[in-house]
């Protein structure tokens, strides 16, 4: 890898840690700084996409469920996955 440093940031949210970035510098390491705010900056949208993936998929779930308990309900379901 011939990195001269590294700077790892967790990827976590207050229900789940998912993972750890790493990013490499190699050479001239002035810039680490640089380095740093870009991982940690990366680090928290990501986990802001996760997170927001995740009340996706709970909210296709919830859909799901109204859809199975009356025919309105699913007519309802239908129109709300056209706008999406």
């Amino acid at each position: 890898m011939r990195a001269s440093c590294a700077v790892c940031v967790p990827l976590v949210n207050p229900r789940i840690r998912f993972g750890v970035l790493c990013l490499t510098l190699a050479g001239d390491t002035r810039r680490l700084k640089d380095l740093m705010g870009w991982a940690v900056a990366f680090a928290e949208h990501a986990t802001v996409a996760t997170e927001q993936a995740e009340l996706f998929v709970q909210l296709a779930e919830k859909n799901l469920e109204l859809e199975r308990a009356t025919p309105e309900q699913s007519r309802r379901g239908a129109a709300f996955r056209s706008v999406w």
